[in-house]
């Protein structure tokens, strides 16, 4: 228990800075009452009690707080259905079909900046129309509105996870590379692919036995659904796993000058 020690080494020294900051108050005032007199007194007298009592709190408080069950804490959003309430299998339909499907027609050799499809994003959730109606029109509750609103919040972390950066640190310019995107999704499906044929193969398996489970592991972004949403998950490498497979910013921060 390193704490309490640590504590009443440094409390003296937070004992004299409030002091000082009670005497510069003091002196600060033009017209000085009566309650001004009690306030410096108090921190005088009472000051170090004080502190020393706080850090017992926040001992007895923070001990309970640090050895409490994940299950317990409080999140901004509910942890546990946060991607089920935001329908990530249609989320991962729209990727498979803007970086694997549709990408040598529509989308190789593109790109935008964080700001660039932030606005896109802003329009493709009609978010400003969402705040509207919650606000000032009142036909629609924030429960309503809540999925879209959070759908664009994922979409911005996700989007700076995806981005290069600059080198002047301008977040807003930080490149989304759809090349290097496609990538990833690429070297994912075949990874999966392969490891599913190469363990077969190995295990002696008649591939003519298993053709139904070769074209869903190598085609499995095709009509995508729930079903193969869940399928998907069960992978090595679960192509859904969005934070964790497009640390792209942070890979180029970890290896560049950048």
């Amino acid at each position: 228990m390193l704490v309490i020690p640590i504590s009443i080494l440094i409390s003296p020294f937070l004992y004299a800075k409030l002091v000082a900051n009670s005497i510069h108050i003091f002196n600060l005032q033009k017209k000085r009452t009566c309650s001004d007199f009690t306030t410096l007194l108090n921190s005088i007298l009472f000051g170090y009690f004080f502190i020393l009592g706080s850090f017992a709190a926040d001992l007895i408080k923070l001990s309970d707080s640090i050895l409490k069950d994940e299950k317990h804490f409080e999140f901004k959003y509910k942890h546990q259905n946060i991607m089920e309430e935001l329908k990530i299998d249609l989320l991962m339909k729209s990727f498979f079909k803007t970086f694997i499907i549709d990408y040598e027609e529509k989308y190789k050799g593109m790109g935008k900046t964080e700001y660039q499809q932030s606005l896109a994003h802003i329009s493709q959730f009609r978010i400003k129309e969402q705040y509207h109606s919650v606000f000032c029109r009142g036909d629609l509750s924030y429960q309503d509105a809540g999925i879209s609103i959070k759908m664009f919040n994922f979409s911005k972390i996700l989007a700076s996870l995806c981005s290069i950066p600059t080198i002047e640190g301008e977040k807003g310019k930080s490149y989304l590379n759809y090349d290097v995107i496609h990538g990833i999704f690429e070297d994912i499906l075949i990874f999966n692919y392969a490891e599913f044929c190469l363990n077969n193969f190995l295990l002696g398996v008649n591939f003519d036995s298993i053709q139904k489970e070769i074209i869903d592991y190598g085609y499995h972004h095709h009509n995508y659904t729930k079903e193969k949403h869940q399928f998907c998950s069960r992978m090595t490498r679960d192509s859904s796993d969005l934070f964790n497979f497009f640390s792209i910013n942070l890979v180029t921060r970890s290896f560049t000058n950048i």
